[in-house]
């Protein structure tokens, strides 16, 4: 018998998302799939650029924009694009964890414009330019921004 389906939801935490995000321990893992980077050629884990950012990208996993969700293999716990592909909005608000004055200042800024926490990185993102398709990649946007490289994940509770 089919599964009914389940609408609702919500937007994952910080604090969720990484945690099912690492397979392993987090001194183990940088990335959702393990610790062997992506490069331009071979190996394709994630949706990310390959190439030369931001003249070329050779498209080499296939897409120039986002992938279908299942384009790629699963993490450890089932969950696909848990990094690159697109930002993923979360539940929490968008702030550094840090005393240095530049991120006190940063942290006033955000809560000012009701930034929110994006994480994961996105197909935009290369090693040579935008290294964040890592587990702890984060970055805050406002509420009203529009971009095609920021999406959302539903996490379920039960």
């Amino acid at each position: 018998m089919p599964r009914p389906l389940r609408l609702g939801g919500r937007a994952a935490s910080d604090r969720s998302r990484v945690g099912v995000c690492r397979v392993r321990r987090a001194s183990e893992c940088t990335l959702s799939l393990g610790d062997a980077e992506p490069d331009d050629d071979t190996f394709q884990p994630c949706n990310i650029w390959q190439g030369a950012f931001p003249s070329h990208n050779s498209c080499a996993d296939g897409f120039a924009g986002t992938a279908p969700v299942d384009a790629f293999a699963p993490n450890g716990f089932g969950l696909f694009n848990t990094v690159g592909n697109t930002w993923e909005w979360c539940a929490d608000a968008f702030r550094i964890r840090s005393l240095a004055r530049s991120a006190k200042h940063r942290n006033e800024t955000a809560r000012a414009a009701g930034e929110r926490l994006l994480k994961g990185g996105s197909y935009l993102c290369h090693r040579s330019y935008c290294y964040r398709y890592r587990i702890a990649a984060r970055t805050g946007a406002s509420a009203d921004s529009s971009t095609g490289h920021a999406g959302f994940r539903l996490a379920f509770d039960g």
